[in-house]
């Protein structure tokens, strides 16, 4: 049996974001290029950038909310949000925080996806030894999330 793999660290800087000059710009964190990012890429292509964590994931943390289809992503970062450790979940968090107060779209991308984020998100703030500003962020999602749901 294969040992896990072990969850992301968004805080360190390697490995660096794909030899792409867009890639390269979006992460320097401007906005613009990071929209860029998101509107090529995709919240599919984003999100397989996310296993590498360092600042390639960190990268596509940042252009995830800003992705036409960012709603596919929500059960990923919430799954993510569950398993990174601290000094990662904040980064994690915001991504989602993002991605949820996008206004929904006509019809759910991901509607399995969404319930299962809430399920994990109750369980996240539910944790004793959760910090109190991951517990507010976990609290501000999930009440994003209850909106979507509606």
């Amino acid at each position: 049996m294969a040992a896990p793999t072990p969850a992301p660290n968004f805080t360190d800087d390697s490995p660096g974001p794909p030899d792409d000059p867009l890639w390269q710009r979006a992460g320097r964190a401007d906005a613009i290029d990071l929209a860029a990012l998101a509107e090529r890429e995709g919240a599919t292509g984003l999100e397989a950038q996310l296993g590498r964590g360092g600042s390639a994931g960190r990268t596509a943390l940042l252009a995830l909310p800003f992705a036409p289809d960012a709603e596919l992503a929500a059960g990923r970062l919430c799954r993510l949000a569950s398993e990174v450790d601290s000094p990662s979940r904040p980064l994690v968090l915001l991504a989602l925080h993002g991605v949820l107060s996008r206004p929904p779209p006509g019809e759910r991308l991901d509607a399995a996806g969404l319930r299962r984020c809430q399920e994990l998100l109750r369980d996240l703030a539910a944790r004793p030894a959760l910090p109190p500003s991951d517990r507010d962020h976990v609290a501000a999602a999930r009440a994003l999330l209850e909106q979507q749901l509606q």
